[in-house]
C-alpha cells in the first residue's frame, strides 16, 4: 500500500446517533500528524474537518489504523476528504450517493460513492468498513465496528518482490 486511507466509519444508528467516528488506515509509523478529514454534506458544500494527530501503528505485515471522535459532526449523507498535510486530498468518498465538492480542498473531486450506508435501524456499535484481501478492499453494510484495529474481515499481505534475478 502506499498511505493512509479512510477504513472505516460510523455516522447514524437506532436511537439518539452516538459513536461518531472515523477510521485512518495505512502503512506503520506513518505520522498522521497536519492531516485531517473534511466532512461534506450532500449539497458539496464542506462543514467541518476532523483534525488527525499520531502515528499508525504495526498491527498485521506492517499495517495498522488509528480512529479519530466525529463528535457527532457526520450527517445522514455526505462525504469524507482525508487530506494529507500538504493540503492534498488523498480520498475522497461519499456514502448515501456521489456528488461534487463545491469549496474546500476537494473543491472541484466528485466523491466516490462507497455504496453502502447506515440508517435509523442500524444497530449501535455497527459501523461502515472497508474489507478483503490484500489492497483489493470493498465497503461492507454495517457490522459490528472495530474501532481502532484492522477490520475483522481485512486480510493484509506483505509486499512481495524479487529480490535477485539469475539469466541464462
Amino acid at each position: 500500500c502506499e498511505g493512509p486511507w479512510i477504513n472505516e466509519f460510523h455516522y447514524k444508528n437506532a436511537g439518539a446517533d452516538t459513536g461518531e467516528f472515523l477510521e485512518i488506515a495505512g502503512p506503520a509509523g506513518s505520522s498522521l500528524d497536519g492531516w485531517k478529514v473534511v466532512l461534506y454534506g450532500s449539497s458539496g458544500a464542506s462543514y467541518a474537518e476532523v483534525s488527525l494527530n499520531g502515528s499508525i501503528d504495526d498491527e498485521l505485515n506492517g499495517i495498522g489504523a488509528l480512529d479519530f471522535e466525529a463528535s457527532r459532526n457526520l450527517q445522514g449523507r455526505g462525504g469524507l476528504a482525508l487530506v494529507d498535510s500538504s493540503g492534498h486530498v488523498v480520498e475522497f468518498l461519499s456514502y448515501g450517493g456521489d456528488f461534487t465538492a463545491s469549496d474546500g480542498p476537494a473543491q472541484g473531486l466528485t466523491a466516490t460513492d462507497v455504496g453502502v450506508a447506515e440508517d435509523d435501524s442500524t444497530p449501535v456499535g455497527n459501523s461502515i468498513q472497508r474489507t478483503g484481501n490484500g489492497t483489493d478492499f470493498r465497503w461492507q453494510a454495517p457490522q459490528a465496528e472495530s474501532r481502532g484495529t484492522l477490520n475483522p474481515s481485512q486480510l493484509i499481505y506483505p509486499d512481495a518482490w524479487i529480490n535477485e534475478f539469475h539469466y541464462h
